[in-house]
């Protein structure tokens, strides 16, 4: 029986269509493309994001999606990391396991008990250095002398935020890829990319009042806004990265893997 990728390839030869044509009609990245009529994809995506891009390309081909979507979802590897293994002593028996995995409770409350009583200790003694203005003061210290301007700094209401670009001028947002990154580049909620920006690849998108971004692989990538540099991203897919004139904003939460 044809393999996933042959099925691919037999069917974009059969509609006379090269690499380059189908990525034109697809906008799937020819890397990925190749990839997937060589059933290499689980080299260069996702498994998620495969059976997606597998989906679009048999669709665009005329092929029943389905039944390839469910041979690779049989075949993908599992790329979740394994549970780590509880190593036991040779010779060690179950009930030694237990009676030891008991014991862990009773030290974790032995040490919340020990910390309870030395913050009831501490409170006391800073209780009597207040409450007792008469008593002899303390014998001053270089560090407590930076106790008042310590103070002073926390009364100090944070500054607001520094404006990076000009209202007069638009946000230009450079991005440069370490390593191939599918993302979606949006321009004041109008979608501008929505791609694979290959290893090495710079490009640069402008918009008047935000850019916002959903990426595959955050931490590959180094952004420059108008000339300034935005600090490094985390790795792993990402929703919801803004930028504006006051620079980089990331989202509370990760966001679930887009669809291609």
């Amino acid at each position: 029986m044809p393999t996933i990728g042959e099925q691919l390839r037999s069917a974009r030869e059969t509609k006379g269509l090269d690499i380059e044509e189908a990525h034109r009609q697809t906008k799937i990245h020819t890397r990925i493309l190749r990839a997937m009529e060589e059933d290499r994809a689980a080299d260069v995506l996702d498994p998620a994001y495969a059976k997606g891009f597998i989906k679009k390309y048999a669709t665009f081909l005329s092929l029943d999606p389905a039944p390839l979507v469910e041979a690779y979802r049989q075949g993908a590897p599992d790329r979740r990391e394994p549970a780590p293994l509880a190593l036991e002593r040779p010779g060690r028996k179950p009930s030694e396991t237990r009676a030891s995995n008991g014991l862990l409770p009773a030290v974790i409350g032995l040490v919340a008990l020990v910390g309870a009583g030395f913050f009831v200790f501490l409170t006391k003694d800073l209780y009597r250095s207040v409450s007792h203005p008469g008593s002899p003061a303390p014998r001053s210290t270089a560090k407590d002398s930076l106790k008042p301007a310590v103070r002073a700094a926390a009364a100090t209401p944070s500054a607001p935020a520094k404006l990076l670009v000009p209202k007069s001028q638009p946000i230009q947002l450079t991005l440069q890829a370490k390593q191939d990154c599918w993302m979606q580049v949006k321009s004041d909620g109008k979608v501008l990319f929505q791609n694979v920006l290959p290893k090495g690849r710079s490009e640069t998108w402008t918009g008047n009042d935000h850019i916002e971004l959903w990426v595959g692989n955050a931490a590959v990538l180094s952004m420059t806004l108008n000339g300034n540099s935005l600090e490094p991203l985390p790795s792993g897919v990402m929703k919801g990265i803004r930028v504006t004139r006051y620079g980089l904003r990331l989202p509370q939460k990760d966001a679930a893997r887009p669809r291609p």
